[in-house]
């Protein structure tokens, strides 16, 4: 298995940046290919990516940003950090499919591929809790709940610890003869982690790193800086109940570090298997939710899992490095802190019965960052080339042909990497103007 450099872009410097070309420090911390309209469970050649104060939807196809976002100049500090696709229905019978953003500033965009500017924006009301911040609660993660009548529900994850849950509808207006979408949301409650003890002495909330939703077992799950937790949810409309039961998640003692348990990422592969990645563990961890045993025994509600997979990973310090799955290709992948990215096979992953003993699996391909990058703009301004610095790989998204896997950086870098083509021994990248390129698609050399 191969993978060769076609393009990195470099798209997410502030919009009022002189010289955005020569940006190499702005965190990309997520992408996200879009499905496609006509079959959601396959990819179309658009990617979202979200970093800085933008969001850029690439087409791979003519290899040019097609468009980009940009924060209210209201707001100059604001950051993007996730995002997710979700179908938001105008009726019974037809719905749009938007891009929702989420920001350190705590709020929610909702962004349409068929106009210029934002299609909505909320503002997360965190309600007031004794020791809890009033400000700086950021979204962290975002994903779709789907219940078995197939409704979609947006989940977002923030920092202070809560889980929101927002049933979205679509409206839309006439402005100068177009059509334009109005997104409206109404809360449906939310849930929070437990505390963590620090020092003996006082509680801090933990926080909400990524969320997925398991549609096998009906389960949210939730990466945090004190663990994994899954919450059993058939329907969001239970949210507001307080009734449900926080899971957190327990792994034989063989398979901790230390006192580690700090939880990054966690991705859904699929019937009822989960992949989750701790932190200063160098390895990835995949089980069957299906299999977990819940301990009556404990304080609190826990689930132990036996791993049914260890895939070997790196042996980082580095933290917030997220997994990427596709199961219609057959690949999950994450990236390191040396601009190398970990691809494994898992075809042969599956669930069964019970196991006490896992597979070790090595990474069927690590893609390294390449040799030779054509950098002029960073260059002109005498920085360092990015290959004498510390290129961390914050999100890789794989195309569910398996052609395709995109990697967001920590230098303001959008890189393709395309599977089965002549080796290329050099990369350029593609600066890409504050106005969205609309120049001829462009290509290495």
């Amino acid at each position: 298995m191969d993978f060769d450099p076609m393009l990195f872009f470099r798209c997410h410097s502030c919009k009022s940046d002189p010289e955005p070309g020569a940006d190499t420090s702005t965190q990309v911390w997520y992408c996200d290919f879009m499905p496609d309209p006509k079959n959601p469970s396959q990819n179309s050649n658009f990617v979202a990516t979200v970093g800085g104060q933008a969001i850029c939807i690439i087409d791979l196809k003519e290899m040019k940003v097609w468009k980009n976002f940009y924060c209210n100049k209201s707001s100059p500090k604001e950051e993007f950090f996730c995002s997710v696709w979700i179908n938001v229905p105008y009726n019974e019978f037809d719905s749009a499919l938007l891009l929702a953003a989420g920001s350190n500033r705590g709020k929610l965009y909702f962004l349409s591929m068929d106009q210029d500017y934002s299609a909505g924006e909320i503002s997360v009301v965190v309600p007031p809790k004794k020791g809890r911040k009033k400000d700086g609660i950021a979204v962290n993660s975002v994903c779709v709940h789907i219940d078995e009548k197939k409704k979609e529900t947006l989940l977002c994850g923030l920092s202070c610890g809560l889980v929101f849950a927002y049933d979205m509808q679509c409206a839309t207006k006439q402005v100068e003869q177009k059509t334009l979408i109005e997104v409206q949301a109404k809360s449906l409650g939310s849930f929070s982690l437990p505390t963590q003890k620090v020092a003996g002495s006082f509680s801090a909330p933990a926080q909400v790193l990524q969320l997925v939703f398991c549609p096998t077992t009906q389960f949210i799950l939730i990466a945090s800086d004190t663990g994994l937790y899954g919450v059993h949810m058939p329907s969001c409309d239970q949210i507001a109940s307080n009734k449900h039961k926080i899971f957190k998640f327990k792994r034989p003692d063989e398979y901790r570090k230390g006192e580690h348990d700090l939880s990054d990422s966690v991705q859904v592969i699929g019937d009822g298997l989960i992949s989750v990645k701790y932190a200063l563990h160098g390895a990835i961890f995949i089980f069957d939710l299906n299999h977990c045993t819940m301990n009556k025994n404990e304080k609190e509600p826990t689930m132990d899992f036996v791993p049914r997979y260890v895939l070997e990973w790196s042996n980082t310090d580095n933290y917030f490095l997220n997994i990427g799955v596709s199961r219609a290709a057959n690949l999950l992948a994450c990236g390191d802190d040396q601009g190398t990215i970990w691809v494994y096979d898992i075809k042969s992953v599956k669930s069964g019965k019970k196991s006490d003993k896992p597979i070790v699996l090595p990474p069927t391909a690590q893609i390294a960052w390449p040799d030779e990058v054509i950098d002029r703009d960073a260059t002109k301004k005498k920085k360092l080339d990015l290959k004498d610095n510390e290129i961390v790989i914050n999100k890789v998204t794989i195309h569910s042909s398996g052609q395709y896997i995109v990697a967001a950086t920590n230098k303001n870098t959008v890189c393709l990497w395309k599977r089965n083509d002549d080796t290329v021994n050099a990369v350029k990248f593609k600066e890409t103007p504050n106005k969205a390129s609309r120049s001829p698609k462009s290509r290495i050399v």
